[in-house]
C-alpha cells in the first residue's frame, strides 16, 4: 500500500521523537500493522528505537532454578556427613567379611 509523503513524514516523526509510543500504537494512528511500521522504518533507514521491553534481574524460571540449586546445595551439605559415615561403615563391614578388594 502506498502512503503519501506527509503520512510517512508524520510516521517518521512519531518513530523518532515519541519513544513512549510503541510501534503498535503508531500503527493504530495510520491504520496499519505494527510490522508494517517497523518495515517502513527499516526500509527507509530511520534510526533504530531499540526494544521497549524492560528486563530487570532474572526471569521467573531462572529465579526458580536458582532457588532449586540453592536448596540442593543445602541438602547435600547437610547429608554429606551422614553419607560419608555410612560409606565408612560399609567398607568396614566388607573388610570384616573378607570382601574388601586387595
Amino acid at each position: 500500500m502506498k502512503y503519501s509523503a506527509a503520512t510517512l513524514a508524520r510516521m517518521q516523526e512519531l518513530w523518532e521523537n515519541a519513544p513512549e509510543l510503541s510501534s503498535a500504537q503508531i500503527a493504530l494512528r495510520f491504520d496499519m500493522t505494527k510490522n508494517a511500521v517497523i518495515g517502513h522504518a527499516n526500509r527507509r533507514g530511520w534510526k533504530p528505537r531499540g526494544s521497549q521491553r524492560k528486563t530487570v534481574g532474572l526471569s521467573p524460571l531462572a529465579q526458580r532454578l536458582d532457588a532449586i540449586n540453592a536448596r540442593m546445595d543445602l541438602v547435600l551439605a547437610e547429608t554429606r556427613p551422614f553419607v560419608e559415615g555410612r560409606v565408612k561403615l560399609v567398607i568396614a563391614d566388607a573388610e570384616l567379611a573378607g570382601l574388601a578388594a586387595e
